[in-house]
């Protein structure tokens, strides 16, 4: 616990001074046409139920399903919100991983998202499946096997 708050700590007071524009449109758009298929989902869905619906409750439906959100200002704002907290989490602990010294290659990571994909039982799906599911890909899951590694070495900083 006590090591999983000091991750939290420092991850949360990291600052990010300016992104790579290239990476951040590419998630951008990524995100655009997720929400766009998630909304089309949702007003089929919905006037199924309904009969004709507006776009603006159809998307304040899709946020509180999603988000548990009552509203958000628009859907600029949610995919603004949701690339950015996506891009935090890749860039922090790449660079938090660094500032470590930590140690963790591509192999290592094919490792991990290799065996962590062969243990889902319920149903098969290839790694590029998977990644592609998550927002940030390949990059995401990386930094997310990063988090372990990060949160040990901070402790052993810390002592």
């Amino acid at each position: 616990f006590a090591k999983e708050y000091l991750y939290n700590a420092v991850f949360s007071a990291a600052k990010i001074n300016s992104y790579p524009e290239d990476a951040y449109a590419v998630m951008e758009a990524e995100m655009r046409k997720q929400a766009d298929d998630v909304m089309s989902s949702y007003r089929e869905y919905l006037e199924e139920r309904l009969g004709d619906v507006s776009e603006e409750y159809v998307f304040d439906y899709m946020q509180k399903e999603i988000f548990g959100e009552e509203t958000y200002d628009d859907i600029e704002d949610l995919i603004r919100g949701v690339v950015t907290g996506q891009m935090d989490y890749i860039i922090i602990n790449n660079v938090l991983a660094d500032e470590l010294g930590v140690e963790y290659s591509y192999d290592e990571y094919a490792k991990d998202v290799q065996a962590l994909v062969s243990s889902s039982a319920d149903y098969e799906i290839t790694v590029e499946e998977f990644e592609s599911g998550m927002l940030g890909g390949k990059h995401y899951y990386y930094a997310y096997f990063l988090y372990d590694k990060i949160v040990e070495a901070l402790a052993d900083k810390v002592m």
